[in-house]
């Protein structure tokens, strides 16, 4: 048996060396390298002699350059390593569509502009002061990342972005937003929390820090980049606990987050009964922990029976949900979660909160007509998960929830036609009920959603 164990241990070791050997690939064929952790100080030059390349992960190595890459490249991940600035090999790759160097030490973008073709790019966890007006010829960006850095201003270039639906600019030094920022008509998703321009949420009087004694911890129930949620019994109630990983995620501080999601207190918005931070959560770098003694989690309502709407986006779909082929609504149900999504971002915007990150796979919801429950008309129920709720500067939260809540509309609007079109129990009827729901939820002042 441990000749057997002794031997199975060696083959392990082999294959992970094999995977990083470009001698171990068919060069001509090959269309995705994998060469994470793989010690690497420098990229073997041999790397550009892979013609269709599509896809190259060097993340988590020792790298502070980059030699000559393939021009084939669509998407470079490099995140965990040494850089300081970005490789001029990088401004070379006509075709690269996603680019991430998070989690390094950039204290520069270099002195070569990036790819046009850029539609996601990831500089969040860096050293970053300030960003270059070329940044602003990147005109198909959808997707900006740059929280967790040093940033004391925004280059106005940026406000060229016109296909820009996400931004995150959380923990940096920013004094201000800048007026452009709500000229973006596009933009949907914005995280400022952590900056000097974003007051700090109001507290919630009848909410109080819990002792981690008290918590009898369960099974997990799911996990994310930056936290762990769990089953829990709290004073002889269960309840879901989140326990963050570290005390910065991609989105900035999660303290941030959890402050913001204690002062919500909504029907339509999952209560948070409590909160624990212990230790000091200072730290340059998101993927480490907070040091000897730091804890932060947050207690949150006990939701059986919900699900989530949807799925996250896929790295084609970059900022669209996923939905799997089954999924089906009626037009009721669409109403009643649109609804509900707007009544919520209502009591948010009331309280200068924006959430930030509004997406299906961020709303929870339950039939609860199929349920056994439906007191006071039955229909589905809606819970907006507190994940990524912040404090904002109103008036860039207010446009940026209302563009979602736009898109809520027009969500509930197009899902209505999948089902009358797939034949699922959806009628002509549903959709113009939810046709109708769409022009409700957007602004009255625009005559409907716009997009």
């Amino acid at each position: 048996l441990f000749a057997l164990l002794h031997l199975s241990g060696a083959l392990c070791a082999l294959g992970t060396e094999d995977r990083c050997l470009l001698s171990s690939y068919d060069a001509v064929s090959t269309t995705e390298l994998d060469l994470k952790h793989c010690g690497y100080s420098e990229l073997p030059v041999a790397v550009a002699g892979f013609p269709a390349l599509v896809k190259l992960d060097v993340s988590h190595n020792a790298l502070r350059t980059l030699p000559s890459l393939p021009l084939s490249l669509g998407t470079l991940f490099a995140l965990g390593n040494h850089f300081e600035a970005i490789p001029p090999a990088v401004a070379a790759l006509p075709r690269l569509r996603m680019l991430s160097f998070k989690s390094c030490r950039l204290r520069s973008l270099g002195e070569a502009p990036l790819p046009p073709s850029l539609q996601w790019l990831i500089l969040t966890d860096n050293r970053l002061t300030a960003l270059p007006e070329s940044l602003g010829t990147l005109v198909r960006m959808r997707k900006l990342m740059l929280a967790n850095n040093r940033l004391e201003s925004l280059p106005a270039s940026i406000g060229a972005m016109r296909e820009l639906e996400l931004l995150r600019l959380a923990n940096n030094r920013l004094p201000s937003l800048p007026p452009w920022l709500l000229e973006m008509s596009k933009l949907t998703w914005l995280a400022v929390a952590g900056n000097p321009c974003v007051a700090p949420a109001p507290a919630r009087a009848s909410l109080e820090q819990v002792r981690f004694e008290d918590l009898d911890l369960g099974a997990t129930l799911g996990e994310g980049t930056s936290s762990v949620v769990r089953r829990a019994r709290l004073h002889g109630a269960t309840v879901a606990v989140k326990l963050y990983k570290a005390p910065l995620s991609s989105d900035g501080r999660n303290v941030d987050e959890v402050r913001a999601s204690c002062a919500v207190d909504h029907p339509n918005v999952l209560r948070w009964l409590g909160f624990l931070e212990e230790g000091h959560g200072e730290h340059e770098g998101a993927s480490g922990g907070g040091g000897s003694g730091w804890r932060l989690l947050g207690v949150l309502e006990w939701a059986p029976g919900f699900s989530s709407l949807g799925k996250p986006p896929s790295m084609s779909s970059i900022t669209r949900d996923t939905y799997p082929p089954e999924a089906r609504w009626s037009g009721p149900q669409l109403l009643a979660i649109a609804r509900g999504i707007a009544l919520a971002l209502e009591h948010l915007h009331a309280s200068s909160l924006s959430h930030g990150d509004l997406y299906a796979h961020n709303i929870l919801w339950r039939d609860d007509a199929a349920a056994g429950g439906g007191g006071g008309g039955g229909g589905p129920r809606r819970v907006m998960r507190g994940r990524r709720v912040a404090a904002r500067r109103r008036a860039a939260a207010r446009q940026c929830d209302d563009s979602a809540r736009r898109a809520a509309g027009l969500w509930a609007a197009h899902a209505a036609s999948r089902v009358a079109e797939a034949g699922g129990g959806g009628r002509r009827g549903d959709w113009a009920v939810t046709s109708q729901v769409a022009n409700q939820v957007a602004s009255p002042d625009e005559g409907g959603p716009s997009r």
